[in-house]
């Protein structure tokens, strides 16, 4: 059980980190936009 708790907060990290990522990375991406 300990095994198959680890995988999920391991699903759950890897979600919440790529939606960061996703969420951070098309601001810095157009640096002749306004930044």
């Amino acid at each position: 059980t300990d095994y198959h708790m680890n995988m999920m907060h391991i699903y759950v990290f890897a979600a919440y980190f790529g939606l960061s990522v996703a969420w951070c990375l098309p601001k810095p991406l157009p640096e002749g936009n306004g930044g």
